[in-house]
């Protein structure tokens, strides 16, 4: 055996799972299919960052496209005047997840800093924004 635990040389395979909470308390919701959509999503991520290839990464892309639909049609089903401050937070946390992500790529910072602690530490920070804001999703 010997060597590191896994959790400790990667953190991403640990804020893999916060996904597992976005899939119980969407199960508790009955938001059947969000939780297996959840669920896939944990599996993917948890691969992707244990073995990264061009495949495993395409694969987990593929995984996130659902949990975003499914997430937006969620939030415009239950979207009204009274959840105002909630779906701000919603909508803040997708935009900073897609401008970590997206705005990072483009100029190879953030997640894709060529420094491996600052990228594996903001794609920490991004599970962590996903997962809160598709919670607020569940339970609005």
């Amino acid at each position: 055996m010997g060597g590191e635990p896994i959790i400790s040389s990667n953190p991403l395979i640990l804020s893999s799972l916060f996904f597992l909470t976005n899939a119980l308390v969407a199960f508790l919701k009955k938001y059947y299919l969000y939780a297996l959509f959840f669920l896939v999503l944990t599996m993917t991520s948890l691969i992707v960052h244990n073995n990264d290839t061009v495949y495993t990464n395409f694969v987990d892309k593929i995984a996130i496209l659902p949990v975003v639909i499914y997430g937006g049609y969620l939030l415009f089903q239950k979207m009204c005047a009274k959840h105002a401050f909630t779906c701000f937070l919603i909508i803040l946390t997708f935009l900073l997840a897609i401008y970590l992500y997206i705005y990072g790529y483009m100029n190879k910072m953030y997640c894709f800093s060529e420094d491996k602690a600052i990228a594996q530490t903001y794609h920490y920070i991004l599970h962590l924004i996903s997962s809160l804001g598709h919670h607020l999703i569940i339970i609005l």
